[in-house]
């Protein structure tokens, strides 16, 4: 099962950012009953600009991470260890 948030501000704020998809992540783990979250597995894309109603812009990023134990993680890895 991967995790996936997504946050918008009208800046580039990344550290704001990055700090907000964490939290964000953290609350669908507790709500899945996921034992923990495997950090090291945490990817982020953005910031990608987004204009929206009346011109204003917005800079939206994506997280993904993965759960502690997660049999696609452990398939993805062997897979990229393998040659």
């Amino acid at each position: 099962m991967t995790y996936r948030a997504t946050v918008a501000h009208p800046c580039i704020d990344a550290d704001h950012a990055v700090a907000t998809l964490r939290a964000k992540l953290r609350e669908l783990a507790a709500g899945s009953g996921a034992p923990a979250i495997d950090w090291s597995t945490l990817r982020i894309a953005g910031p990608d600009e987004v204009v929206g109603a009346g011109g204003r812009v917005r800079y939206e990023w994506l997280a993904t991470v993965e759960p502690v134990g997660s049999d696609v993680l452990l398939v993805g890895r062997d897979a990229a260890h393998s040659g």
